[in-house]
């Protein structure tokens, strides 16, 4: 449950942060779709951890999604599952 004044709840209440303008999100992908091209850009700049946390997500499911859609894991090397 939410509680908030006001019959807007804002990203602040939700502990989220808005999407910035580095990273706007298509809105004509799936969610699939978006989440495969979210990996696959960056997961050479990012750990699976950070990536797991941008997605809002486990280490666990990044890897079960990763797993069910195909997505090869070739970003950092020394990071593991």
């Amino acid at each position: 449950m939410i509680l908030a004044e006001g019959n807007e709840i804002g990203t602040d209440l939700l502990g989220i942060e808005p999407a910035s303008e580095k990273h706007p999100a298509p809105v004509d992908l799936s969610l699939e779709d978006y989440f495969k091209q979210f990996v696959l850009s960056h997961q050479h700049e990012m750990t699976e951890t950070e990536l797991a946390k941008q997605l809002g997500i486990s280490r666990k499911t990044l890897w079960e999604r990763r797993q069910k859609l195909g997505i090869p894991r070739t970003g950092d090397p020394t990071s593991c599952y």
